[in-house]
């Protein structure tokens, strides 16, 4: 799953959240590169 959040500590604190972390889940925090050559970008697309 990705998230657009506004920082790493938001993401920590989404993922602190998550019910299955009960029952032993894993998740994964780590930031993305701004562009990747997929053409997917994690950068807002301002006018």
């Amino acid at each position: 799953m990705k998230l657009r959040v506004s920082g790493l500590d938001e993401a920590i604190a989404i993922a602190n959240a998550h019910p299955g972390l009960e029952y032993g889940l894993v998740i994964e925090v780590r930031s993305m590169v701004p562009d990747c050559h997929l053409g997917v970008t994690t950068t807002s697309e301002k006018s």
